[in-house]
């Protein structure tokens, strides 16, 4: 596939963005069943997912395109029901561990940039200015809350209280404010000196 580094180029690689950028997420994709794989190095790649700790991962089966190198120089030969198998095995351990990683969240405050409805609201064609809103953590994890629509577009402070593989659950933080007191001071002139 191209790659131009080793699989401890890459590894050098995370260790150096998760040491220089602290609570950076990363991702990846992954292609299992790629012609010619044993179950070696897909034991390998499950190993490597596992230490790497990624946000989530884009993981598919291989199937043989025409026209691509792949195609034209080897045999598809891994059966379809082992790569079935380690699609769902690597599947699984990315949902283990994003929802893992996501439960961190829980109770902490995090700043949402609001994108939108959600899908669930517009599933429901949910009207009126309050719905659900779904925006993005500043290292991109998914965060539905309550909101209104005037709040798309703006960063928001966001309270998590549930979470789970993909998705962060929120509450907007929200300040009270109530009636000003205002204080007015005038200044006395000073009296003018009598003659």
């Amino acid at each position: 596939m191209k790659r131009g580094y080793t699989v401890e180029e890459y590894r050098e690689m995370l260790a150096r963005t998760y040491e220089w950028i602290p609570g950076v997420a990363v991702t990846s994709d992954f292609i299992v069943g790629f012609c010619g794989e044993t179950e070696e190095e897909f034991q390998q790649t499950v190993e490597l997912v596992r230490e790497s700790r990624f946000k989530n991962s884009f993981i598919f089966k291989y199937s043989e395109r025409p026209g691509t190198k792949g195609a034209e120089l080897y045999p598809d030969d891994v059966p379809d029901d082992a790569k079935r198998r380690r699609n769902n095995e690597l599947l699984q351990l990315q949902n283990r561990i994003s929802e893992e990683d996501n439960q961190a969240f829980l109770g902490r405050e995090v700043t949402v940039l609001v994108e939108g409805p959600s899908k669930s609201s517009e599933k429901h064609a949910e009207q009126g200015d309050r719905l659900q809103l779904t925006g993005r953590t500043l290292c991109d994890r998914i965060v539905v809350f309550e909101g209104n629509r005037r709040q798309v577009g703006q960063f928001l402070p966001v309270v998590i209280y549930d979470a789970n593989s993909h998705t962060l659950f929120g509450e907007v933080v929200t300040q009270h404010v109530g009636p000003d007191v205002f204080e007015l001071s005038v200044p006395v002139p000073a009296a003018e000196p009598t003659q």
